[in-house]
């Protein structure tokens, strides 16, 4: 069986321009040519994706991910090689792409149904769910203009869903919603992905991608690093990524430190990612240089934009952790997580027992994403299950 889409010895150069001719009589200096460099953003590269399969394409900024999907969208022509695509495609590239600013939401999904290739009555029978998707039923004959970044990205990932193309290509737009739509995309996404739709998506949720996908490719500098099986890729990129500049934020006298830490499921694997609910641990390893009596561990769970969640301590606990020497490694065991879907990263600190001295902090030390899982809550940040009862008070 033919590949969805093959790429096979791709190369795209863009040119930088170190300055342009800003007029009449500069343009005739320079004989009207402007002085550039030219820049690879893409070399080489070379694989096919298959029938049916979803797959994640993960690197730093710069490293040409978007240059590629736009290469296999046919935004973009290749300078050599050739990218053959199989099937109808529909992009979710930017925000409101192929939108126009003056027509309401109701003409655009028109619009962009129409350049998807939909015929008008393909898109009347469809009209009702894309509206309903997006949840904006009450602005969807105002002026996309008026629209929000938000309200652009849900309209537009609903057309690009909806339209039932055999390839679905999405650029970090996810990022974009609220905590409520987000988790109505992944259902969404994880639906096509069922019904056999072959899915390219670029995203920095590198748990999400672990989640979704069949296979990860990582891009760095626009070359193909790696290109496999979703946890072994992204724990090789993330091993060569660094975090605030290069260097994990740490203070302490040092006579034992945290070396690293793990998130643990219920079967007791390393992942990167749990669902509200799920009975997890928190792995923290450490190396001790002399034998210590009494060190008390404080743990902070924090939102990825620094909103701290909550700071638990074996002290408060009154665990004991007795004395510590040499390697090993302490446990903070959580029946059952109450973090509603999003980002977050812990930091973790050794202390003395009265929690005076810092023998080892460190910022930054682990990050994993929650998805949704047993909770019912559209947005926050906790979850409590709540049970709720009715007593009638008759007079």
């Amino acid at each position: 069986m033919s590949p969805a889409v093959e790429i096979a010895g791709l190369w795209k150069r863009f040119r930088i321009y170190s300055d342009r001719n800003t007029s009449l009589k500069a343009s005739i200096l320079q004989r009207f040519r402007a002085r550039y460099s030219e820049f690879w953003a893409l070399e080489d590269i070379n694989f096919d994706i298959a029938e049916g399969e979803t797959i994640g394409i993960i690197g730093a900024n710069g490293s040409g991910k978007s240059t590629l999907l736009k290469c296999i969208s046919r935004l973009l022509t290749p300078d050599r090689g050739h990218v053959a695509v199989r099937g109808t495609v529909s992009a979710m590239l930017e925000l409101g792409t192929g939108f126009h600013p003056d027509l309401s939401g109701r003409e655009n999904v028109y619009l962009s149904g129409s350049i998807l290739g939909l015929k008008r009555r393909d898109i009347d029978q469809r009209f009702d769910d894309i509206v309903a998707f997006s949840g904006l039923s009450r602005f969807i004959d105002s002026p996309v203009r008026n629209y929000s970044s938000g309200m652009y990205m849900r309209l537009g990932f609903a057309v690009s869903v909806n339209v039932e193309p055999d390839i679905l290509l999405i650029d970090e737009v996810l990022s974009v919603g609220d905590e409520a739509f987000q988790r109505s995309c992944i259902a969404k996404l994880e639906e096509l992905r069922s019904e056999g739709r072959t899915i390219v998506a670029v995203s920095h949720s590198l748990p999400m991608l672990a989640h979704l996908c069949d296979r990860i490719a990582w891009l760095d500098n626009g070359n193909l690093s790696r290109l496999g099986e979703p946890d072994p890729t992204i724990n090789a990129y993330q091993a060569e990524s660094t975090v605030d500049g290069g260097v994990l934020r740490r203070w302490g006298s040092g006579e034992i430190i945290v070396t690293h830490a793990e998130l643990l499921d219920a079967s007791g694997q390393t992942t990167g990612h749990c669902r509200t609910g799920d009975p997890i641990i928190f792995r923290l390893h450490y190396t001790s240089k002399v034998p210590l009596d009494e060190t008390h561990v404080c743990l902070t769970i924090q939102r990825s934009d620094g909103l701290i969640i909550t700071g638990p301590t074996t002290r408060e606990t009154g665990f004991q952790t007795g004395r510590l020497s040499g390697s090993g490694w302490i446990d903070m065991m959580v029946e059952r997580l109450p973090l509603l879907h999003g980002s977050f990263e812990i930091a973790a600190s050794l202390r003395d027992q009265d929690l005076v001295h810092i023998y080892d902090h460190v910022q930054h030390l682990l990050r994993f994403e929650v998805l949704p899982g047993q909770s019912a809550e559209p947005s926050g940040l906790l979850t409590f299950w709540p049970v709720w009862s009715v007593t009638p008070v008759h007079d």
